[in-house]
């Protein structure tokens, strides 16, 4: 990347979800940030209690969906998403082969 046109801060699942949108649209995006890092300070065990389509990172049909995480990965997760999961599902979209590839860990220098 010799240029970048887009600057993201923060790889939570707004962030990866306009990472991944934008990439789609051909733009150049660099995202700051430790993906789904807000959520690991969550209390253990905690229950995402947000509807399947709230839930989904990005799109609720398609490549980067809840679903396709679900397939893909043979979780079963029912209504009430654990925090574990949905920390597990961010880094699923994060990962290079979803368009979320350079992430860049820890928080951007002002």
């Amino acid at each position: 990347m010799d240029q970048t046109q887009v600057v993201i801060k923060g790889a939570g699942p707004h962030g990866l979800a306009a990472t991944a949108h934008l990439r789609r649209g051909g733009a150049e995006v660099l995202t700051f940030g430790e993906p789904t890092d807000f959520w690991r300070t969550m209390p253990k065990g905690m229950l995402l209690r947000s509807n399947w389509t709230a839930t989904s990172i990005a799109e609720y049909v398609g490549p980067l969906s809840l679903t396709s995480y679900c397939e893909s990965t043979g979780t079963d997760i029912q209504c009430a998403v654990p925090l574990d999961s949905f920390i597990d599902y961010g880094m699923w979209v994060r990962a290079p082969v979803r368009s979320v590839a350079d992430v860049v860990g820890g928080k951007p220098q002002p």
